[in-house]
């Protein structure tokens, strides 16, 4: 049930509600008691009217200037401890600062939004430098539906800090802490993992780590000769990169060292290992680098195929696989970066044209995949840290084992767009939104 929130003068310090709002959520003997909007509580005198419609609540103008709830929105209601809590109010930290949220982007946004008939309250979006620690206030742009046109627009304003704060940005941990501090640790996808980070965590884990390639942190040519005596080739990665820059592939050809850096279609021999090491010091720019065993993906017309699983959690407050994306990559290349020269096929597509499995087969294969990956994400689940999306990039070798490369907290969900799945990419959008809204015990009505 949604509310409107009216303004009444009339006392200080009131709560005015219907005798179908008291007998459905309060004790008739309550005349005192607390309202909370997102992370500010106030004491509030409880008064019965008659003359109320059931879904309106009158709240002094005291309480709401303090409350800080935009009148034009509409609301739900539980009652948790002694508390009427009133929202979901829901943040979205987009950016570090007020000048990236331009139009355009809050026009993107808006896709965070389109399953907010449903539940309603507060959905706002904001940069760090939005927020105001002192006074606990947030400087944003809050979501103003109108339902007589089935469609919103983002309205500037000022809120409470929220119920709970989704996290689409890159902070420092001491950021991160201080945000969690003010919002009562309701903060999801705070924690940014590079590739080390990654592989420290997964190595250890009874969950995974039998499903993560071979990996060391490469310091020295000693490193790289131990890993290409067990492998015929290996990776090197940047710790901190993504879209496979920095990339490079090794392998040994006639005791000489061959190198192929992902942008560079012409291979480099090598003589000496101290020759090798030195060229490569070169070209890795003081960057931190991985040595990874060499995972003998698919392929499909001598391009390589790995898969990005989308992973979230919903109203359910559980992990669901929302798509699984085939990334292909380009002709001759060294990975599967498919934004350079290559393209995206469905999970699907890509068994029934390369491998030529028939449906039951691909279902199994997909089955265990999603179930690896559910793993991973228990494991992150144990980190104590809270999570609601990731994004995990998995290879299937040929002989269909499954190795999971890395995760992704702050994917970026267009990677569905090339499948022009449009359903699935909206449910990129509103799952963790829905979690939110669900993991601050408000409801998502689906009828």
């Amino acid at each position: 049930m949604f509310y409107r929130i009216v303004s009444c003068d009339r006392t200080e310090e009131s709560l005015i509600v219907s005798k179908d709002f008291e007998k459905k959520y309060l004790n008739e003997n309550i005349k005192i008691i607390n309202i909370c909007a997102g992370q500010r509580k106030q004491n509030i005198k409880v008064q019965i009217s008659s003359n109320l419609d059931d879904y309106t609540l009158e709240i002094s103008s005291d309480i709401l200037e303090y409350l800080l709830i935009p009148l034009d929105v509409f609301y739900q209601v539980n009652i948790q401890d002694n508390c009427i809590n009133i929202g979901p109010i829901i943040g979205l930290l987009i950016t570090k600062h007020n000048r990236d949220l331009t139009k355009g982007m809050l026009k993107r946004l808006l896709l965070y939004t389109l399953h907010y008939e449903k539940f309603n309250g507060l959905i706002c979006v904001f940069s760090w430098e939005g927020i105001e620690f002192i006074s606990k206030v947030i400087k944003g742009f809050y979501f103003k539906y109108d339902n007589s046109t089935k469609s919103g627009f983002w309205k500037e304003g000022i809120i409470p800090f929220p119920n709970v704060v989704y996290n689409r940005t890159l902070l420092t941990k001491f950021k991160i802490q201080k945000l969690k501090e003010n919002v009562n640790n309701k903060l999801f996808n705070s924690l940014q993992l590079n590739k080390l980070d990654f592989w420290r965590m997964a190595e250890k884990s009874n969950l995974v780590s039998n499903n993560i390639p071979d990996t060391k942190l490469l310091s020295s040519i000693e490193d790289l000769d131990k890993m290409l005596e067990k492998y015929d080739y290996v990776y090197l990665k940047p710790i901190g990169s993504s879209l496979a820059r920095g990339l490079i592939r090794v392998h040994k050809s006639e005791g000489s060292y061959c190198f192929q850096i992902n942008d560079n279609p012409y291979p480099v021999l090598v003589q000496s290992g101290e020759t090798a090491f030195n060229y490569f010091n070169r070209i890795k720019h003081k960057q931190q680098y991985l040595v990874q065993q060499g995972i003998n993906s698919i392929k499909f017309e001598n391009r390589y195929i790995d898969f990005r699983v989308i992973m979230q959690k919903n109203e359910t407050l559980e992990w669901k696989c929302t798509k699984i994306v085939a990334k292909i990559g380009k002709q001759n290349g060294i990975c599967s970066n498919f934004k350079e020269d290559g393209y995206a096929l469905t999970f699907e597509e890509v068994f029934i044209r390369v491998l030529k499995l028939e449906d039951k087969e691909i279902n199994n294969i997909k089955t265990k995949l999603i179930n690896i990956c559910n793993n991973l994400c228990k494991m992150f689940d144990e980190t104590g840290e809270n999570f609601g999306d990731l994004g995990i990039d998995a290879a299937i070798d040929d002989k269909l084992n499954i190795w999971i490369l890395e995760a992704n907290t702050r994917q970026d969900h267009k990677i569905i767009l090339p499948l022009k799945d449009r359903k699935s990419f909206h449910e990129t959008k509103s799952n963790p939104i829905k979690y939110a809204v669900a993991s601050s015990s408000f409801n998502i009505y689906n009828n």
